[in-house]
C-alpha cells in the first residue's frame, strides 16, 4: 500500500509538472505581446473587411476565390476569417485578436508536445516553445490581424508532423487519415503547408527505427505528389505583380537567405537601423556553432537535432525567390526550427556540464536580447494602430450621424501608411473623405502604398461645399480629431 500511495503522488507530481510546463509558454506569450490583444486595424486589414460586403454583392464563393493581387492564394487565413468575425461581431478588433492569440497558444501546446515526443522529455517541452516564442518575427503575426496566416499556418505544420509522429509510433489509420485532413485543407491556408512532406521524410530518416525507413517513405511520396501539384497549380493560377514577382536567380536568392539567417539569430529591431560589422560577426558564429554541434551529434549517431534545420530551411525556402519582398514575418513558422534545435542542445548536454552551461548561457543571452525587443515592438505596433483607430475610427463614427463631405489637414505619416493609404473609407462604403491640400504636400508615403495624392479633392467640388457650408473640416494633428471647419482656409 505504501508502494501503491507514493506511486499516486508521483503520478499527481509529473501531472502538475505537465500542467505547468503547458502554462509557462503561454503565459510568457501573454506578458510578452499582450498589447497586441488591444491592436486595432492596419493596413491590408482594411481590404479583408471589405469582403463580407463584397459577398453580399457578388456572392460568397465568388468573394472567396477572388485572387488578391499580392500573389498568394489563402482563401481560409485571410478571406473566410475575416467575413465570418466581421459577420458574428462586426469590424470590431478584439475578437479577432482573442482567437489570433488563442491559436498561437494552441500552437505552444502543440510545439511542446512535438518536442516532447521527439526527445523524451519535459525538458525539451519547455524549451522549444519559449525559445519560437521569444523570436521577434512573431511580432507582427500577434499584432497584424492580416498577418494571421502565419499563425494559422504554424497551427497546421505543426498539427501535421504531429499526427504523422503518431502514426510512425502507433501505426494507426486514424492518425494517417487526420494528417491527410489537415494536409489537404492547409493549402487554404498559407504556401509554406507544402513543406509538410519534407518534414514527414525527416522525421523518418531521423527518428523512425530504421527497419521502417522504407515502408515509411513511400507514405511519403502520395504527400510529395500533392506538394508538387499545389506547387504547381499555384504558380500557373495565382498572378504575381511588383514586389512579389519570384526571381529565381541563385545569388540574389542566396543573398536573402543570408539576410533571414541574420534576423534569425539577432534581433530585427537592431537590423532594421543598418547592419554593422559585428551583426555579421554574430550570424556567422552562430551559424558555425550551431552546425557543428549538429555535425558532431550526427557523427555521434543521433540525426534529431536535423529535424529543426530542415523545419527551418524547408519552410523559409518559399519566400526565398521573393528577394524583392523579404519580411520579417516570413520567419514566423521557420524560427519553430530554432526552438526544436535549442531543445536538443540542451536536453543532450545535460550530461556534460561545461557544455551544457555553454548552452544555456548562449539561449539566456538570445532571450535576454529578443524578448525585450519583441514586446517593444508589439507595443509600438499596437500604439500605431491605435493613432489609426482615433483618426480613422472617429471618422467612421461621424459617418454614423453626419453626412457632408469631409477634408483632412494634419494627418500624420503613421496614420497615413498604416491606415489612409489602404483606402478604408473605400473599402468600408465611407464616400467623400479627402485630404486638404497641405496634408497631401506634407506626407510622405512609403514604397507600395497609394500617394497622398489619391485622397484629393476637386476644387470645384470643393469650392461648391464651402459656399453651401456643406464641407466639414478636421485637423489629425496628435492624432486626434478636431473640428476646425470655422477656421479653415484652404
Amino acid at each position: 500500500m505504501p508502494g501503491n500511495g507514493d506511486a499516486q503522488v508521483t503520478l499527481r507530481s509529473r501531472r502538475w509538472v505537465t500542467i505547468a510546463i503547458c502554462a509557462a509558454p503561454i503565459a510568457l506569450c501573454i506578458a510578452v505581446y499582450w498589447p497586441g490583444i488591444f491592436a486595432w486595424f492596419q493596413m491590408d486589414d482594411f481590404w479583408w473587411l471589405s469582403r463580407l460586403g463584397a459577398a453580399g454583392r457578388d456572392g460568397f464563393w465568388q468573394t472567396l476565390l477572388t485572387r488578391p493581387g499580392h500573389g498568394t492564394y489563402r482563401p481560409l487565413s485571410e478571406p473566410a476569417f475575416f467575413m465570418t468575425f466581421e459577420y458574428l461581431f462586426g469590424p470590431r478588433p478584439l475578437p479577432i485578436r482573442i482567437f489570433v492569440f488563442a491559436t498561437q497558444f494552441a500552437n505552444l501546446l502543440l510545439l511542446g508536445s512535438l518536442a516532447r515526443r521527439l526527445y523524451g522529455s519535459q525538458l525539451a517541452a519547455l524549451i522549444a516553445p519559449i525559445v519560437w516564442l521569444a523570436h521577434t518575427s512573431l511580432a507582427g503575426p500577434l499584432v497584424w490581424s492580416s498577418s494571421y496566416n502565419q499563425i494559422l499556418g504554424a497551427t497546421f505544420l505543426l498539427a501535421e508532423l504531429s499526427l504523422f509522429a503518431r502514426f510512425v509510433d502507433t501505426g494507426r489509420r486514424s492518425a494517417w487519415v487526420a494528417e491527410w485532413l489537415l494536409f489537404i485543407v492547409g493549402f487554404g491556408v498559407i504556401e509554406t503547408n507544402l513543406a509538410h512532406p519534407i518534414h514527414a521524410i525527416a522525421w523518418v530518416l531521423c527518428v523512425a527505427p530504421s527497419d521502417r525507413r522504407r515502408a515509411l517513405l513511400r507514405r511519403t511520396i502520395p504527400l510529395m505528389a500533392a506538394s508538387a501539384v499545389y506547387a504547381v497549380a499555384h504558380l500557373v493560377l495565382v498572378p504575381r505583380v511588383g514586389p512579389y514577382t519570384m526571381g529565381g536567380h541563385l545569388v540574389p536568392m542566396l543573398k536573402s537567405a543570408y539576410g533571414y539567417w541574420m534576423w534569425t539569430v539577432i534581433p530585427m529591431q537592431l537590423i532594421f537601423e543598418g547592419a554593422q560589422a559585428v551583426h555579421h560577426v554574430i550570424a556567422c558564429a552562430a551559424f558555425a556553432c550551431l552546425a557543428t554541434y549538429t555535425l558532431w551529434r550526427v557523427r555521434s549517431g543521433d540525426r534529431r537535432p536535423l529535424l529543426g534545420w530542415v523545419f527551418y530551411l524547408a519552410t523559409l525556402a518559399p519566400y526565398l525567390p521573393l528577394v524583392q519582398q523579404r519580411t520579417p514575418s516570413y520567419l514566423s513558422i521557420p524560427s519553430i526550427g530554432l526552438g526544436l534545435i535549442a531543445a536538443d542542445a540542451i536536453v543532450a548536454l545535460r550530461v556534460r556540464r561545461a557544455a551544457l552551461v555553454g548552452a544555456v548561457l548562449i539561449t539566456a543571452v538570445y532571450l535576454r536580447f529578443m524578448l525585450p525587443t519583441a514586446h517593444a515592438t508589439v507595443r509600438l505596433s499596437a500604439q500605431d494602430t491605435h493613432a489609426v483607430e482615433r483618426v480613422v475610427g472617429g471618422i467612421l463614427d461621424l459617418r454614423r450621424t453626419r453626412t457632408e463631405p469631409i477634408l483632412i489637414d494634419g494627418v500624420s505619416e503613421t496614420v497615413y501608411n498604416a491606415g489612409l493609404a489602404m483606402s478604408p473609407f473605400r473599402c468600408l462604403g465611407v464616400p467623400d473623405v479627402y485630404l486638404t491640400d497641405n496634408a497631401i504636400e506634407e506626407l510622405h508615403a512609403l514604397p507600395g502604398v497609394a500617394p497622398p495624392s489619391e485622397y484629393a479633392a476637386n476644387p470645384a467640388d470643393v469650392a461648391r461645399w464651402r459656399w453651401a457650408h456643406t464641407l466639414l473640416v478636421l485637423s489629425a494633428r496628435g492624432d486626434r480629431l478636431v473640428d476646425i471647419t470655422g477656421v479653415w482656409q484652404p
